[in-house]
């Protein structure tokens, strides 16, 4: 394998890996479990959104994100961190904060851009990854009573795998577009 597709691989792999941690913390953003009191100290990272749900903290290209969305992602992370044992210090929440939105502005650029040339088979790749995710949950009943513990509906839950689809076939075709391998560098590699 040559360096370029290497790289190709890598970029692709790092993305489907993000992937699958967005749609773990989708799921996990409108009821966290909480780890054990004796493992992890809860301390508050996450203003209250209350009084500032509606407040527009991004705009990207006349699409919105609400500070709501960010708290809720915020915090999906931080339950994530703190399920495999990383303590989450308070100093760190402005950084945190900063990452996520930055990481949902990437993402909705992505979804815009993808948006542009959607794929003739979205809804075959759609159905397809909910299929596979109904099978590792145990079927259709654990999958809606898993999507009705997440707080989403399957309707929610089926356009946030249409849109990482989108976002997916995105980042393949802009490494497909930008990373070129040449017979020789394969036979060099070989």
């Amino acid at each position: 394998m040559s360096r370029k597709e290497f790289m190709k691989t890598r970029i692709v792999t790092a993305y489907l890996i993000i992937t699958a941690a967005i749609v773990c913390q989708a799921w996990a953003e409108d009821k966290p479990k909480s780890a054990p009191a004796s493992a992890v100290k809860d301390v508050p990272i996450v203003a209250p959104a209350a009084a500032t749900g509606e407040v527009v903290v991004a705009r990207i290209n006349g699409s919105e994100i609400k500070r709501r969305e960010l708290d809720v992602a915020v915090q999906a992370l931080i339950t994530q961190m703190r399920r495999r044992g990383r303590q989450v210090v308070p100093d760190y929440a402005a950084q945190i904060q900063r990452d996520v939105l930055e990481e949902m502005i990437g993402r909705e650029l992505l979804l815009q851009e993808g948006g542009k040339h959607l794929p003739a088979d979205i809804d075959k790749k759609t159905q397809a990854q909910i299929e596979t995710v109904k099978k590792q949950l145990g079927g259709e009943d654990q999958f809606k009573q898993t999507m009705s513990e997440s707080g989403i509906t399957p309707e929610e839950y089926a356009k946030r795998v249409h849109d990482n689809v989108i976002v997916q076939e995105t980042i393949q075709q802009i490494v497909d577009k930008e990373v070129k391998v040449t017979p020789e560098e394969i036979k060099d590699r070989k």
